[in-house]
């Protein structure tokens, strides 16, 4: 069992969600957060196979390429802990 707050407009959303697919709110966010999940993996890929083209055509070292994916690691990091970062 898990709790937490929502701001007006999310629960309204939530609620709206759950009625037209009728389902638990439990369920809104379970499939929610697995939707979010596979498309974080999904960005994460294509972003990968980006810099892996951009590497091959020489316009990127794997230095560099190594160094901004570690960046966008850590930001990815302080959204978790609620870091005013995108």
């Amino acid at each position: 069992m898990i709790s937490f707050a929502l701001d007006e407009e999310t629960l309204r959303l939530l609620q709206q969600l759950a009625g037209q697919w009728r389902v638990s709110q439990a369920e809104v966010v379970r499939r929610s957060v697995r939707l979010a999940v596979e498309q974080d993996r999904t960005n994460t890929s294509l972003l990968r196979e980006r810099l892996g083209s951009y590497q091959e055509a020489g316009h990127l070292s794997s230095d560099e390429a190594d160094g901004f994916l570690g960046r966008i690691a850590a930001e990815r990091a302080d959204w978790g802990r609620g870091n005013d970062s995108p």
